[in-house]
């Protein structure tokens, strides 16, 4: 997937921070974060040093640039994400920490979101919802079969994403 070092038009840090997730390098890589390098940088082909560091099998990496602030779910050019560079990879413990990351921000953006309406919320179908619209399309498999996409063409659900969305509704359903 991603194998390349560096940007064009991208930072001395950015490409720094590229190369010591790629390498593995924890400590240069923190050094980096704190200096500024953007974490969410992506190179010429989308490649994120989140999805570089999953892709080797570097977990410690990986939980520092998750805890730094990286999008789990970033995708690079090609629709890929940290989790389909770890999957690829085989590299099952970041798959598991990627999943565990993004059940962990989907709830909290939920609970958030809930909050945020307080006592404004509203009964019956919920169609005055601001995202009614989006999530009442209807959505299709991609060709390959492997993403769920929505009337835009963007996938909104990846098939390593399968296991996260069923941890999401167990933590949900918990009582």
């Amino acid at each position: 997937m991603g194998d390349q070092g560096s940007a064009s038009g991208s930072s001395e840090l950015d490409r720094q921070l590229w190369s010591a997730a790629r390498a593995g390098d924890l400590q240069l890589l923190k050094q980096l974060c704190s200096q500024g390098a953007d974490v969410a940088h992506q190179d010429e082909e989308g490649t994120t040093a989140l999805m570089t560091a999953a892709e080797n099998g570097h977990a410690a990496v990986v939980a520092a640039l998750l805890e730094a602030g990286a999008p789990w779910n970033q995708q690079d050019n090609s629709g890929y994400c940290a989790g389909e560079y770890a999957t690829a990879s085989k590299n099952t413990a970041i798959v598991e920490m990627l999943m565990e990351w993004g059940v962990q921000a989907e709830l909290l953006l939920g609970a958030a979101g809930r909050t945020s309406k307080g006592a404004s919320s509203t009964s019956g179908s919920g169609s005055s919802a601001p995202n009614a619209g989006y999530l009442q399309q209807k959505l299709v498999y991609s060709p390959e079969g492997d993403k769920l996409l929505d009337a835009d063409g963007e996938a909104v659900m990846m098939g390593w994403e399968a296991p996260l969305m069923e941890r999401h509704a167990a933590a949900i359903c918990q009582g």
